[in-house]
């Protein structure tokens, strides 16, 4: 070992660490409709930024928000510099339309090669639910989970609460939006171990 016996060697005499880090995205997809303004909105953003921190940065993160349509808050990036001052511009405005936004969720997902692809969804669940299970079956069919976070009123959960089973993912429903970072670490987590 060391010597020149060992250049002329088809072999190495050392073991070489190679660590292989895979890399997952985390794609929040966040309501801001009407509904969502005051204690509620400012407890997501809270949510949003913990996710961010808490994974690894080999990960990529994505933000939606949306109302009746979808708006890019962050497009798929590794980097974290803007994302807090993107997250904090969040305001509510308009109605709701899930659909909508898992749509552009997973146009924009389809398109990474990364290992995992995780949504999660946070919303009311008050929205129009036509059409929700062929985007979920569409996602599901390219390996994006998606678990959902119903937050407010029990009205509209149970559509929540479909949408993670149809999405391979989680449900949670909160009614005291202070407990939202803590769904959305744990989420965070999960990519970050994947």
């Amino acid at each position: 070992r060391g010597k020149e016996l060992e250049k002329a060697l088809p072999v190495e005499m050392e073991l070489k660490n190679k660590k292989i880090m895979p890399n997952g995205i985390l794609m929040l997809v966040l309501d801001r409709s009407g509904s969502m303004e005051g204690e509620k909105l400012a407890q997501v953003k809270a949510a949003a930024w913990a996710a961010v921190e808490v994974l690894s940065p080999s990960d990529y993160v994505g933000i939606i928000a949306f109302d009746s349509l979808p708006a890019w808050l962050v497009k798929p990036v590794l980097e974290r510099n803007q994302i807090k001052r993107n997250i904090d511009s969040l305001a509510s405005a308009g109605g709701t339309d899930i659909v909508a936004a898992l749509k552009e969720a997973h146009h924009a997902l389809v398109r990474l090669s990364t290992t995992l692809k995780h949504v999660v969804l946070l919303s009311d669940g008050q929205s129009d639910t036509s059409d929700y299970q062929k985007i979920l079956a569409a996602m599901a069919a390219d390996h994006i989970t998606v678990s959902s976070v119903g937050i407010g009123e029990p009205e509209g959960q149970a559509f929540m609460k479909n949408i993670a089973t149809a999405g391979g993912g989680r449900y949670y429903f909160v009614a005291d939006p202070k407990k939202l970072p803590r769904v959305f670490i744990k989420e965070a987590t999960m990519v970050r171990r994947s």
